[in-house]
This record gives structure tokens, C-alpha cells and sequence, in this order.
């Protein structure tokens, strides 16, 4: 505002004094009064002294960016080149998301492909409670690995384990046979008679 002003009096100059009027006989006018009138202004119609803030084209771009897209604050800030603030006083008044984005529809089957819950994974995405059905919802049509099968364990170990049972605890025997699967050699020295 203030470069604003200083540029207007260096254009008119001559106009400007404590002395005199100009020649529609309008005063000096002292840059506090006109800061105070454009403040007044921008009270009564909603206007930012940031003039991005009034902008509703990029207004509309970051609640997209967020809504459509996902994009975090830091994001945006990189994104669009603005300040923090900024981007918060934006993304504020952004209408509430009715949907998820591609970018957490993707994280959802990769974290059930991890054996993450829907539960879990609606609180590492950190939506909006409102979207938790549209989050279970994605989560069933994700895809699922096939169980893993284990190799059954070779014969002489499942006798060995039955003669270790005579003097050790499942536990131990659990222990000592590290190297497989603990639910197959625990089956092993539950089956051993």
C-alpha cells in the first residue's frame, strides 16, 4: 500500500502539499487516512491486504490440489510457490471432500497388500471420519496375495521332534527348530504320539 501511495505522490507532485489544493480543490491526502479508508474497504467487502488471498481462481486450484489431488500444505507451498499461511488461509474455507483421491486409493491396496486393517489404514491416511465408508468400501475391492504356502517340514525332523518331545517343552522345541515356520513345528510335536 505504502509503494502504492509514494508512487502516486511522485506523479503528482505539485498537487500534493500541507499548503495547498489541487484544482478540483480536493486537500492533501496523508497516506494514514487513505491506509485507513482502503482497510475500512476491504472490512466491508471481505478483501485480504495479501492481494493472493483474494484470488478465487487460485483458491479454487489448492482446494483442488487438496481435495482432488491429495496434495499435503508442503505441497501445495512447493507446488504453487506460496507462502504457509497462505495455503492455510485457502485451504480453510475448502468445501468438505466427498471422495477419495487416486493417490490414497492406491495407498489403501498397497497397505492391505502389507496386511494392514481398513481401520488402520483410515488412520495412516488421515481422511475425514466422513470417508471411512468410502474407504472400507475401496479396501474390499483391492486385491489380496494368495496365502503363502509353506514346504511341509522333511520327515527326519518331524521324527526328531517327536523324540525331542519326551524331554523338551513346545517352546524348546520351537527354539531349537528356529529355522522353520514356528506353526509347523509346533503342529509336528502336537501330532507326535
Amino acid at each position: 500500500m505504502s509503494s502504492l501511495f509514494n508512487s502516486a505522490i511522485t506523479l503528482f507532485k505539485k498537487f500534493n502539499s500541507d499548503s495547498c489544493k489541487n484544482d478540483a480543490g480536493v486537500p492533501y491526502t496523508y497516506f494514514e487516512d487513505v491506509n485507513a479508508t482502503v482497510s475500512k474497504m476491504m472490512v466491508n467487502q471481505s478483501y485480504q491486504a495479501d492481494c493472493i488471498l483474494n484470488n478465487n481462481k487460485t483458491k479454487r486450484r489448492i482446494c483442488s490440489l487438496k481435495n482432488d489431488f491429495g496434495y499435503t500444505e508442503d505441497e501445495i507451498v512447493a507446488s504453487e510457490n506460496l507462502k504457509l499461511e497462505q495455503v492455510r488461509y485457502f485451504i480453510k474455507d475448502c468445501p468438505e471432500r466427498i471422495d477419495l483421491t487416486n493417490k490414497e486409493k492406491t495407498q489403501i491396496c498397497d497397505l492391505k497388500l502389507e496386511g494392514l486393517s481398513v481401520k488402520t489404514i483410515a488412520n495412516v491416511l488421515k481422511t475425514p471420519d466422513s470417508l471411512f465408508p468410502k474407504i472400507e468400501a475401496h479396501y474390499n475391492t483391492c486385491p489380496t496375495l494368495p496365502p503363502t504356502t509353506q514346504p511341509p517340514l522333511p520327515s527326519t525332523v518331524e521324527t526328531k521332534i517327536c523324540k525331542l518331545k519326551a524331554i523338551m517343552s513346545v517352546e524348546e522345541v520351537i527354539e531349537f527348530y528356529s529355522e522353520y515356520p514356528k506353526e509347523q513345528v509346533k503342529a509336528a510335536y502336537q501330532s507326535c504320539s
